[in-house]
């Protein structure tokens, strides 16, 4: 008796390719934009966080050390760069920080801008209050005279507001993909999603 071998099929059928390429077509187009989206939105992303870090850096400083210490943002005449700074309020007057260096001014990216929305309208008339109840020959404001624009309270508040930071990015809509950064005047600062616009 005479037996004949039968050898199985080594290859793969058409329908397990073409299912193989529909899958691999999926991920691609699942990972590619997140890839390209954390490379473009790297610098986005890192400011943001750094801003968050500093900002919750200023909180506990003021906290600790029992000073008020503020936040402002301004903008480069000449370049439009953004920049922000953090200020302490000594001699009645504000001065840079220049003893911490996680609270040093920063300069953001050529490609990203910065919008500040200020919270309740309390809190910037209690500035205005803390400031016209000094003598008048002591509120002659000098043109370089800096003021900030959020203040940390020593007594662990915080002046509220949302920070924006936003990256413009060149297609066909051009879109913009923004990240906020939030400050709560019960002193807690966080960052939620990225929001695209």
């Amino acid at each position: 008796m005479l037996r004949l071998k039968q050898h199985s099929a080594a290859g793969f059928t058409l329908l397990e390719v073409m299912l193989v390429l529909v899958l691999m077509g999926l991920a691609i187009n699942m990972v590619v934009p997140r890839m390209s989206g954390g490379t473009d939105g790297q610098g986005l992303r890192i400011a943001s966080e750094r801003l968050q870090v500093q900002a919750q850096a200023a909180h506990r400083t003021a906290l600790l050390e029992g000073q008020t210490i503020g936040l402002r943002f301004f903008q480069d005449e000449q370049n439009q760069a953004f920049h922000y700074g953090f200020l302490t309020y000594r001699q009645d007057q504000w001065m840079p920080v220049k003893q911490q260096r996680l609270l040093r001014e920063i300069t953001l990216p050529d490609d990203l801008t910065l919008q500040m929305t200020p919270g309740a309208s309390f809190w910037r008339e209690a500035l205005d209050y803390e400031s016209s109840k000094d003598d008048l020959l002591e509120q002659m404001v000098t043109e370089a005279e800096i003021e900030p624009d959020i203040v940390f309270w020593s007594s662990g508040e915080i002046s509220p507001a949302r920070i924006q930071l936003c990256k413009k990015k060149e297609g066909i809509e051009r879109s913009q993909f923004c990240q906020e950064v939030v400050l709560e005047e019960t002193g807690e600062v966080y960052a939620p999603d990225v929001l695209e616009g």
